[in-house]
């Protein structure tokens, strides 16, 4: 599955979402991530310093769930997985800010050992990624 990463944001900072900016230029405002210890943060952190952007978060958070839900109460700009967030841009409830230094698409897969049953959460992400609904090419 591809994953593409991008930068929303809920009512307060819907201005942002109406012309490109430069990510530099979304740094005053307060960021949110996930905290640094996960693969996704790394990854971003990496697309900051290679674009030679410093950045310092307002908010470190533990799981994805709440990215979302911080920048939908207007917390600030969220980072977050495109795929998995499509039904409230459409819904309006949060607004994509587009960049001109494009985060690159990263690759997700899902090993499993032969025999075991997977956790009905597994179960549930092996279906969403499997599905053709948007998320094999983060459209």
């Amino acid at each position: 599955m591809q994953i593409q990463d991008c930068f929303v944001a809920g009512e307060k900072y819907k201005h942002l979402s109406q012309k490109k900016l430069h990510l530099w230029e979304i740094t005053p405002y307060p960021i949110i991530l996930l905290t640094n210890t996960s693969n996704s943060r790394l990854f971003i952190n990496d697309y900051f310093r290679n674009n030679s952007v410093v950045f310092e978060p307002a908010f470190e958070l533990g799981n994805f769930d709440l990215l979302s839900h911080f920048a939908r109460n207007n917390f600030g700009i969220a980072c977050v997985m495109k795929n998995f967030i499509i039904d409230d841009l459409e819904q309006g409830k949060l607004f994509e800010i587009e960049l001109f230094e494009k985060i690159p698409p990263r690759n997700a897969c899902i090993a499993m050992l032969n025999g075991t049953e997977p956790s009905p959460a597994a179960k549930e992400l092996i279906k969403m990624m499997s599905s053709d609904k948007r998320n094999m090419n983060g459209n």
